[in-house]
């Protein structure tokens, strides 16, 4: 009988502790799936919110590039004052006259908060809008990504001033592209493509150059040079008949096809009718005067 008592003594106290076991492992096991449950919960909401964010952000994107009306513009997840500061820009972007205050609007979304900033500075997407103002406006690309605010707007002004001031023959389409702004400077000293072309002797670029409706036979580099300015000073410094020969048919289209300025003053008061007084070519002179007394009725 004693013994059959420990015996079941011993039974019981197995049971309990293996029920024990049994129920601290049940336990852990609720744990671990609430836990789970709980990860499930969270990634679930960041899901949400990731698609709320993506549904705002491609709301701005649109209205910018003239794809949607502002209104309706309900976003719950967002703070109301960060909602009116965007509406208010946006209300500014679409009711712009001009590019100075489109593009300003754009600055100020772009710093609204890290999703803005993000999209505004997106590439493919500043190309985009980029493309989309300038027809819209009516003025040159560059113009507009020199006026936004933004890294990829730099990035994409760059690009054009490379490709305008080192471009390819078998680029020269570029050149003759009245929505490229040739007159950009393209180098610390303020040259255009022209000078440049014009320093280097590149006939091709010069005449396609010629071929731009909008190409700004006067401007000036920072010396106050113009393209007649720097044809001229080259022939002066220039003793190769070759060479000479070019110069000085690249001076007569510019005075007599391209009516460039003959007053225009550099910084040292010079203007090309200083520096025609230099020249000792006679018969080059006097197809310069018989062009001036044309004009002049002479």
């Amino acid at each position: 009988m004693k013994k059959f008592q420990q015996y079941l003594i011993l039974v019981i106290t197995f049971a309990i502790f293996t029920g024990t076991i049994v129920g601290m492992e049940d336990e852990r096991q609720q744990r671990r799936e609430k836990k789970q449950d709980k990860g499930k919960g969270k990634e679930k909401d960041k899901g949400k919110k990731k698609s709320l964010k993506k549904r705002f952000v491609q709301k701005v994107k649109k209205v910018v590039l003239g794809k949607a009306p502002i209104e309706p513009f309900n976003f719950p997840e967002l703070p109301k004052e960060l909602q009116y500061s965007i509406i208010h820009q946006l209300t500014l972007f679409t009711s712009s006259n001009d590019i100075f205050t489109a593009t300003q609007s754009i600055n100020a979304l772009s710093l609204v908060n890290t999703d803005l900033y993000a999209l505004f500075s997106d590439y493919n997407f500043i190309v985009e809008l980029i493309d989309t103002l300038a027809l819209n406006f009516g003025v040159w690309k560059e113009t507009v990504a020199s006026m936004l605010a933004t890294p990829a707007a730099k990035q994409y002004l760059q690009e054009r001033l490379t490709i305008i001031g080192t471009t390819e023959e078998k680029d020269l389409f570029l050149l003759r592209d009245d929505s490229v702004n040739i007159n950009i400077p393209v180098d610390d000293n303020g040259n255009t493509t022209l000078m440049l072309s014009i320093q280097s002797l590149n006939k091709f670029k010069i005449k396609a150059l010629f071929d731009n409706k909008r190409l700004n036979i006067n401007k000036q580099n920072k010396e106050g040079n113009t393209a007649l300015h720097l044809v001229l000073l080259k022939i002066l410094e220039t003793t190769d008949n070759d060479q000479l020969k070019l110069l000085k048919h690249i001076a007569l289209d510019l005075i007599r096809i391209k009516h460039a300025s003959l007053k225009i003053k550099n910084n040292d008061g010079s203007s090309p009718n200083n520096l025609l007084a230099l020249i000792t070519d006679e018969d080059f002179l006097n197809k310069i005067k018989r062009y001036i007394f044309k004009q002049q009725g002479i």
